[in-house]
């Protein structure tokens, strides 16, 4: 395991983890901390024109494409921990009913 910089205002607020296969993809440009606590940056995709939207690590991570439908939920609810163990692809109804019953039982996860 490896750790990533991450980034708000200029300065590291935290450290991303990422399994050392993915450290040389992931460390390549600047990585941010959104609002929610997710590992972001900015890219640039060409469709209907030139337009920015937000890459989040642990898709990146995992391989999903923009648009694709799929969601990722970070296992153990960190949203910074994005080794591959940690994370999985599940569709959007997964998704809501995990975090639906995680809230129910007071847990709030990523």
């Amino acid at each position: 395991m490896k750790t990533i910089p991450i980034y708000k205002h200029g300065e590291v607020v935290a450290q991303a983890q990422v399994d050392d296969e993915d450290y040389d993809r992931m460390s390549r440009g600047r990585w941010k901390l959104s609002g929610y606590g997710y590992a972001i940056r900015k890219s640039t995709l060409a469709l209907d024109g030139v337009r920015h939207r937000l890459l989040f690590m642990h898709r990146e991570v995992l391989g999903l494409e923009f648009g694709d439908g799929v969601q990722t939920d970070h296992l153990n609810g960190e949203r910074l921990d994005n080794r591959r163990a940690n994370l999985r692809a599940v569709s959007a109804s997964e998704h809501a009913s995990r975090h639906h019953a995680d809230r129910r039982a007071g847990r709030e996860l990523g």
